[in-house]
């Protein structure tokens, strides 16, 4: 593995060990779903909790090209199990790229068109495909990066496939990973759209789960929102998910099909619903460049005007920022800031940025509004953006709105330990020192801690975890009242055994010596502190007017805040 690891990052520079893919580690697929409903835990073995960080968003809500790009490519994780030379490894993720893009850019269900159909049963949705038009589609579209070449005249053997240059080396790595599943058939066969098509659908290995995820993407939201519940909910399960979504327009250069004024209509619809026993409420996106556009154009909803909506009117809990896209949380106009040619040319960029973020702010503060970030070098759109999303950046963010509530998403990797870096080099050990300067608003959640997901991470490096975290809380958080529970789904659907994840966590909460309040405090009570849902705090009071105005039953938000 560290062979592999040494090689991507010869090709992508730095890659931390707990990088992920936002769009390509999301996997959704039917036969997986039912694997987890098959061989997942017990209710009586779950915890009840809430999850705030978890994603529901379906490949009309998102930027498509451009994240694959641009992100993708540059997030790659360590679990590619490819060995070959450099140029070949490239090769096939650019082939893997390009025909992630092809799919996803297939016909997907729209808001727009989705919200029609929830408030109108008797609406039909046009701007999606038929399952069996989605296996046609995967069809050809496999028929595109295959080109036939004729058998010599006179021939009696069949003539040889060849591929373009650009999709060589992935389809050779396809027709590997389908052979096990077609013994009988023949290196002619496999090379077939139709065979690849079937197959991939089926494998469980490495391309096929993404294919299926790019298939399945294609999805509602609401189906994305039933397959969360009803793998992580139910009596003793997750009670409360608050799935964020994400704009990236701007920093990718990509419009999403689907509006983000639509994307927040058909989730409050869907909030709305209550699916499967367990209560929804979202997390909105904001993005100071977006905000500086509609400023300038005089458009509306402005993207602050948007969020106000979606917390005060629409059910949403909070608002989710994305620094790596290319910005720091607050001074941006102190740094020498790299940014997109096409945000060089507004005047005062990057003052222009802390402006927007400090809107946000000062509204946030003023409404108890508590705020979710990326804050794990990853996903970053432009070169070293990563470092954008560092714990240290919302230092003076903190300073200036004591009491803001603010949540740091995917801690617990301690990545820059694993790169040989001592404990207080962590991006971990710096929210630690931020909790020792009294920022009692200050939270972390462990989302997508993989390293104890499957066989891929070995007990030594497990060990060293758990000895980290120990020593994290015993200095930082004794009473363990700062970290939260977040799944990061559907990004953590591909990992293996991910529908025990709450039972996994609270086995490692358990072996480093935790007690039963703690862990309470853990999955539930924090999030309660964090989100503001207590008897009496604003969340619960907004929620509650929410409730009432759209007919809710109201009394399940006692499940959660003990009354």
């Amino acid at each position: 593995m560290k062979e592999i690891t040494n090689l991507i990052n010869n090709i992508h520079g730095r890659i931390n060990r707990r990088q992920f893919l936002l769009l390509s580690t999301a996997l959704l697929s039917l036969p997986l779903i039912k694997g987890c409903e098959e061989n997942g835990i017990s209710d009586d073995e779950r915890i009840p909790g809430i999850d705030v960080h978890c994603h529901v968003f379906n490949a009309s809500d998102l930027s498509v090209s451009g994240f694959v790009q641009r992100v993708l490519l540059k997030d790659y994780e360590d679990q590619v199990i490819f060995k070959a030379e450099e140029a070949k490894q490239e090769a096939f993720l650019e082939g893997l790229a390009g025909l992630l893009i092809k799919i996803i850019s297939l016909p997907a269900v729209t808001a727009k068109d989705e919200y029609n159909s929830i408030v109108n049963p008797k609406f039909t949705i046009t701007s999606a495909l038929e399952p069996e038009e989605q296996s046609q589609q995967l069809q050809r579209i496999l028929s595109e990066v295959i080109a036939p070449m004729p058998a010599p005249p006179g021939s009696k053997s069949p003539g040889k496939m060849i591929y373009s240059a650009d999709y060589s080396v992935l389809l050779q790595e396809i027709k590997k990973e389908i052979a096990p599943l077609n013994p009988e058939k023949s290196e002619q066969e496999l090379s077939t759209p139709e065979i690849m098509a079937e197959s991939l659908v089926e494998s469980n290995g490495f391309i096929g789960r993404y294919i299926r995820w790019a298939i399945n993407i294609l999805s509602s939201r609401s189906l994305q929102v039933e397959h969360l519940t009803k793998l992580y909910g139910g009596k003793h399960g997750v009670q409360l998910f608050t799935p964020a979504l994400v704009d990236f327009e701007y920093w990718l250069d990509e419009s999403p099909r689907s509006p983000f004024p639509d994307q927040i209509v058909v989730m409050d619809a869907i909030q709305r619903r209550q699916t499967n026993g367990a209560m929804i409420h979202c997390f909105a996106p904001f993005d100071p460049w977006r905000q500086i556009i509609d400023e300038d154009d005089g458009n509306k909803p402005t993207a602050l005007e948007l969020v106000q909506h979606a917390v005060m009117e629409a059910g949403f809990v909070g608002v989710k920022l994305y620094p790596p896209m290319g910005f720091y949380p607050a001074e941006n106009s102190k740094k020498h800031l790299a940014v997109p040619e096409r945000a060089a040319q507004i005047p005062d960029f990057p003052k222009r940025l802390d402006q927007a973020l400090t809107k946000l702010y000062a509204w946030c503060k003023q409404e108890d509004v508590a705020i979710m970030a990326h804050a794990t070098n990853s996903n970053d759109a432009t070169n070293g953006s990563g470092e954008r999303a560092n714990p240290k950046s919302w230092e003076p963010v903190l300073r200036d709105y004591p009491g803001l509530h603010v949540n740091l998403g995917h801690f617990g990797g301690f990545d820059e330990v694993f790169d040989g870096g001592a404990p207080s080099a962590s991006w971990e050990w710096t929210i630690g020192q931020l909790l020792k300067e009294n920022h009692n608003g200050l939270y972390a959640d462990m989302s997508y801690l993989s390293e104890f997901l499957g066989d891929k991470t070995s007990n030594e490096d497990r060990n060293r975890i758990r000895q980290l975290l120990s020593s994290f809380i015993n200095k930082f958080d004794p009473q363990l009242q700062h970290l939260l529970y977040g799944s990061d789904w559907i990004m953590m659907g591909k990992e293996p055994d991910h529908e025990k994840y709450m039972q996994i966590i609270y086995n490692l909460l358990s072996d480093i010596g935790m007690n039963e309040m703690q862990i309470k405090n853990y999955f539930t009570n924090n999030a309660i502190n964090y989100l503001g849902l207590a008897k009496g705090k604003a969340t619960r009071i907004r929620l509650e007017t929410y409730y009432k105005k759209n007919n809710l039953d109201s009394e399940r938000l006692k499940i959660l805040a003990g009354g």
